[in-house]
């Protein structure tokens, strides 16, 4: 089944030309994912502590929140796929990806 969001497809569009703008542009667009299991959270949790230890970022960027996790999620698969996909391929693996854009009643904004 292939998955299509117009708005996200936008989102990507305008912004193509840098990861981290696309992913600014849809986590401010309120697209989120947070079912991740406990696996996956302990994963991501290491990878994104090591990578601020690598670079030499501030301890306040290390993950505090799930929020943190996820947007440092977002970031890799739109880093892993951008790279001569279009903004209809790089959405799609967003959106399989388990993001999708929240509401009131999914406490996302």
């Amino acid at each position: 089944m292939t998955m299509t969001d117009s708005v996200l497809i936008k989102l990507i569009s305008d912004n193509i030309a840098d990861p981290g703008d696309m992913t600014d542009a849809v986590w401010k667009a309120g697209y989120r994912k947070t079912d991740f299991t406990t696996e996956q959270i302990i994963d991501i949790t290491v990878s994104m502590t090591g990578d601020s230890i690598y670079l030499k970022l501030p301890h306040d960027t290390l993950p505090k929140t799930l929020d943190d996790i996820s947007k440092y999620h977002l970031n890799d698969i739109i880093f892993d796929v951008h790279w001569d996909n279009p903004p209809a391929i790089i959405a799609q693996s967003i959106m399989e990806n388990g993001y999708k854009k929240g509401g009131k009643d999914d406490n996302y904004n």
